[in-house]
């Protein structure tokens, strides 16, 4: 299924508009009130079932704040160990292996949507620890795991 989100916020890590259901699929959606953090909800015609912002992407049903997920994924790609990034974050090494886990997950899906058009893409590299020690080297080394991120018009 194509993304159903129409625009999303990278302050607050929220979609702001949606275009169809994303669990169904289906393009009768309407708002539904909103949540106790003052977040909007939506409710879909098709099938019944609600939904927030966050819905069917890594960040639902996150606790943490919006800060703090920034700090992890930044210490993170930045090379600090996970202890290190827990501490920074004021989160539990739990927390961020399980970060760790859902980044992993998303990068190891294959059925990515085909993109069409003007598409923008942008990359970073990633320290990674090999065989257990992280030694951080200046320039492009086998250390370094390269992400490549793309959108397009239409916000595949």
């Amino acid at each position: 299924m194509d993304s159903c989100i129409k625009s999303f916020d990278g302050r607050t890590f929220y979609a702001t508009d949606f275009c169809c259901c994303p669990h169904c699929g289906a393009t009768e959606i309407k708002k539904n009130g909103k949540t106790k953090g003052g977040k909007q909800r939506w409710i879909c015609k098709g099938c019944g079932r609600t939904f927030t912002g966050r819905s069917g992407t890594i960040l639902f049903s996150s606790k943490l704040k919006t800060m703090q997920i920034k700090k992890i994924f930044s210490l993170l790609i930045d090379g600090s160990t996970l202890r290190q990034a827990g501490h920074m974050a004021n989160v539990s090494l739990q927390t961020v292996l399980l970060w760790r886990r859902k980044i992993e997950k998303v990068r190891r899906i294959k059925d990515f949507p085909m993109l069409s058009g003007n598409v923008h893409v942008d990359e970073t590299y990633v320290n990674v620890a090999r065989h257990g020690e992280l030694s951080v080297k200046r320039g492009v080394s086998k250390n370094k795991l390269k992400i490549a991120v793309a959108v397009d018009d239409m916000g595949h």
